[in-house]
C-alpha cells in the first residue's frame, strides 16, 4: 500500500514570469503537490505523514519575492521535498492562469523519486 499526500489546485497570486509586466502585476498560479510517502504501511500518524498547511505555507514562502519561471517554482518546491526521509516520489504541477483565454491555464510538471 502506497500513501500520497495531496494538494490539488491550490490557488495563489504572486509575481512569476519574465515579462516586464511579470514583475509588477501579481498573477494567479494553481500549485497541485503529491507527496508519495516511503512507508508501505496505513499512517499511524502526523509523525507518519506530512502537514497538507505546511505545504501550502512553503508555497508562499517560495512566492514572497518575484519568480522567474514556474519551471523555478516547481523545483524549487520539488527540491525542498525530495530529500525528506518520508518521501519517496514528489510531483508538482503549476499553472498560470491567466495567460491565455483558450487554455484553463498554462505550465509545467515536475516529478522526482520512485514512480
Amino acid at each position: 500500500m502506497k500513501t500520497t499526500i495531496l494538494v490539488k489546485g491550490f490557488e495563489h497570486s504572486c509575481l512569476i514570469g519574465i515579462l516586464d509586466h511579470e514583475h509588477n502585476l501579481p498573477q494567479r498560479i494553481r500549485v497541485s503537490v503529491e507527496l508519495t510517502l516511503k512507508i508501505n504501511d496505513p499512517v499511524g500518524g502526523l509523525r507518519d505523514s506530512l502537514c497538507y498547511m505546511d505545504i501550502q505555507t512553503v508555497i508562499r514562502n517560495l512566492t514572497q519575492n518575484h519568480v522567474p519561471l514556474v519551471e523555478h517554482l516547481a523545483n524549487a518546491l520539488v527540491n525542498h521535498y525530495k530529500d525528506n526521509p518520508r518521501v519517496a516520489c514528489v510531483t508538482v504541477e503549476i499553472l498560470k492562469l491567466d495567460v491565455t483565454p483558450d487554455a484553463e491555464g498554462v505550465g509545467v510538471r515536475v516529478t522526482s523519486g520512485d514512480l
